[in-house]
């Protein structure tokens, strides 16, 4: 299917989002208005603009109904200001809250974000309103009823689980349990999960969709490793994605922020799609964008890379923009690139640059056994003798036949190892070292 065909497409579907709904407030504030006050002497941030937006699950119906698809929204709010805000909201992008639980007795929960007038730049700290009530047995019922109506009738089933604070989870354990019993009714349905905290309980019926802190978190709690936060995200994601995808054979999509994104496809392939080249904004709500655009592109290409490719698109477009971003489908379709990707079957390979063979020019690359492209073996021969001859003779001023006579050793041993690996080579190095005797025995590892 083409770019147009499946932007087109997002039209006829129909999507249920589930989970954690919050209202975002954005407030610009003008640093230059305030006094201070009389009793505390503390200078007041006098709000100039105020704007209210569906936050959390609520970002995500926004950013779905956006692309075109309808919307059903299901979740609890209160019945309060920010509750009844939080559905015109969602209403005036024509998605249906008409399944949404509305209790006198819970609290909307929100983020409060305030913006400098002068710069546009977020610089004060949050103001968030949680719940510390978890969910009521009549709450979990409720759920549970209208899933039952819900999901039959749905193309795809978006979980967006965004508790982080609080006791007061939508997809709690009792939900997310009758949400897995559905997928076994209905194995067809497409379910695709969002989680901050939890991505371990969704993994075994969903699709998963998670940033590289959320996967490794995952991995700790599932694999029972010792696994450690990781400067290289790329290397991190694909070795412990392609771990959880061997243990629950689902496919996973790993969010890599300026590195693109990285994904196990249901046939185990790994995707890795590079990331748009775009001056960032503001990043909030890119991992919304991305969750959005990769649900509706996977329902309807049913093709993995694509949707990954529909992901990092929206998320690339979404950063250039202040707060969460509107990705309409003329935008989408305007801003749309064709980006940089590789597919792997073998689970044992490691690709860290795909920017590296951007140019077309490359068409075959060779690899060594271990992994290590053999494209300028030249240089690395160049390279290898500077090394050995260094490490046998330590910089020493020697004589010219001494030299020689190395130079020649050095020069055979790298003609004969070529396609070896380093290790091996560097055992070989160790006894030529003490061979020699140029270096004290004690400096020798």
């Amino acid at each position: 299917m083409g770019i147009e065909e499946i932007v087109e497409g997002f039209r006829k579907l129909k999507v249920l989002v589930i989970g954690d709904f919050f209202l975002d407030k954005y407030y610009i504030y003008d640093p230059k208005i305030g006094e201070p006050s009389l009793e505390t002497g503390i200078i007041p941030i006098v709000i100039t603009e105020y704007e209210p937006s569906p936050g959390a699950a609520g970002n995500v119906a926004r950013n779905v109904a956006m692309l075109g698809a309808h919307v059903i929204t299901l979740g609890i709010i209160g019945d309060d200001e920010e509750g009844k805000t939080l559905l015109r909201c969602l209403e005036k992008l024509g998605i249906d809250t008409s399944h949404m639980i509305v209790s006198p007795y819970r609290a909307t929960r929100f983020y409060s974000k305030f913006f400098n007038a002068e710069t546009m730049k977020e610089d004060k700290p949050r103001i968030d309103r949680y719940d510390s009530s978890p969910l009521t047995e009549d709450e979990e019922r409720e759920l549970k009823n209208k899933l039952d109506l819900l999901v039959k009738e749905a193309d795809v089933v978006l979980l967006i689980d965004q508790c982080e604070a609080g006791k007061f989870r939508t997809l709690n354990h009792a939900v997310v349990d009758h949400l897995r019993s559905l997928k076994r009714k209905y194995p067809e349905k497409l379910f695709i999960a969002d989680s901050r905290k939890n991505v371990k309980e969704f993994l075994d019926f969903c699709v998963v969709k998670c940033n590289v802190t959320e996967l490794l978190k995952a991995a700790r709690e599932i694999l029972k490793e010792n696994v450690e936060s990781c400067s290289e995200p790329v290397f991190c994601s694909q070795m412990y994605g392609k771990k959880l995808f061997e243990k629950f054979r689902n496919p996973i999509a790993i969010t890599l922020g300026e590195k693109g994104a990285l994904g196990i496809d249901e046939k185990g392939t790994l995707i890795r799609i590079s990331a748009k080249e775009v001056e960032v904004v503001d990043v909030c709500g890119a991992g919304d964008a991305f969750t959005s655009c990769f649900s509706l592109a996977l329902i309807e290409s049913q093709d993995f890379r694509k949707a990954l490719s529909f992901g990092v698109n929206c998320g690339g477009i979404c950063v250039q923009q202040p707060r969460t971003g509107k990705v309409t489908p003329k935008v989408l379709l305007n801003e749309f690139e064709a980006l940089p990707f590789f597919s792997l079957k073998n689970e044992n390979t490691i690709v860290l640059n795909p920017e590296k063979i951007k140019n077309e020019k490359v068409k075959v690359a060779l690899f060594d056994f271990d992994g290590t492209v053999s494209l300028l073996r030249r240089g690395w021969e160049d390279v290898m003798e500077k090394v050995m001859m260094e490490a046998i003779t330590g910089g020493k001023e020697i004589s010219e036949e001494l030299y020689h006579q190395i130079l020649s050793t050095v020069r055979n041993l790298i003609n004969r190892s070529t396609g070896v690996r380093t290790s091996v080579q560097m055992k070989v190095l160790e006894k030529l070292v003490r061979r020699y005797g140029l270096i004290p025995e004690k400096e020798i590892l």
